[in-house]
């Protein structure tokens, strides 16, 4: 009897082991050797939607990545899409962002990758201001009798690139109209100078290339009226006066003897 006793506990501590000892399928995941990079910009008018390029890059010890994955969480005040994504093609993901009312948005990113047995993930932010914006609307022909697969519209400010707009698959004759959108924010006080430039890309889309010129006017802006340091300015006047009306009064005051 104590030899079937010890048995079973042998039998029972064999069994443990040997599910220990079984490999797991719930796959591993690990916050180390993955990078995520955005390419997009820091400004944003409010209800214009801008495209943010995302890329997961992640490393592994035996193989190369063959999954990868993004994760974006909803963000009040600001339209996403899409939240989430998944590819075993490429580790680029396009997303699109519209801010609907100004103020600064932060909006947490999660990338995942995988080789089919570890899964490694990382965690950044897009940060964007939202500005009021102008609207410059203007058309775009194609004169030519062949088809444009993509014309870039750029607007120059005092012969600075500021924007790039695109319009895609232009057909022979077609008008289109575009709207771009700017601001006066940041600018200093005086004359400046607004251009509109296409850009046919024979030259590639590495630089921008001004190739016709759609408009060229000038705007004035003006020098910011703080109203806030103007009143501070009266009253700190106002106050000097008082001050100075009532010790001369006081020194008077002094000045006469009752004797």
């Amino acid at each position: 009897m104590p030899h079937n006793k010890v048995f079973s506990y042998f039998l029972l501590l064999s069994m443990l082991l040997s599910l220990l000892l079984i490999p797991s399928s719930t796959r591993a995941f690990s916050q180390q050797g993955v990078d995520i990079h955005i390419d997009g910009p820091t400004e944003v008018f409010v209800q214009k939607t801008e495209e943010f390029k995302i890329e997961i890059r992640g490393e592994f010890a035996t193989q190369e990545a063959i999954n990868w994955s993004i994760e974006i969480q909803e963000t009040m005040g600001v339209h996403i899409e899409p939240m989430t994504d998944d590819s075993t093609e490429s580790n680029v993901f396009y997303v699109d962002i519209t801010p609907l009312e100004e103020d600064t948005f932060t909006i947490p990113v999660k990338g995942y990758c995988s080789d089919g047995e570890e899964v490694r993930y990382s965690e950044t932010n897009i940060v964007i201001e939202t500005k009021e914006p102008k609207v410059l609307t203007l058309e775009v022909k194609n004169s030519h009798d062949y088809k444009i697969d993509r014309v870039r519209v750029g607007l120059y400010i005092d012969d600075t690139l500021v924007r790039i707009q695109n319009v895609n698959d232009l057909e022979p004759n077609e008008t289109r109209m575009v709207e771009i959108y700017w601001t006066k924010e940041d600018l200093e006080p005086g004359e400046h100078t607004l251009e509109v430039w296409l850009d046919y890309g024979l030259h590639g889309e590495d630089r921008f290339v001004r190739g016709e010129q759609l408009i060229s006017r000038t705007f004035h802006v003006e020098r910011d009226r703080n109203y806030t340091w103007i009143i501070l300015g009266v009253i700190a006047a106002v106050s000097g006066v008082i001050f100075f009306l009532y010790y001369h009064s006081k020194k008077k005051r002094k000045s006469r003897r009752p004797w």
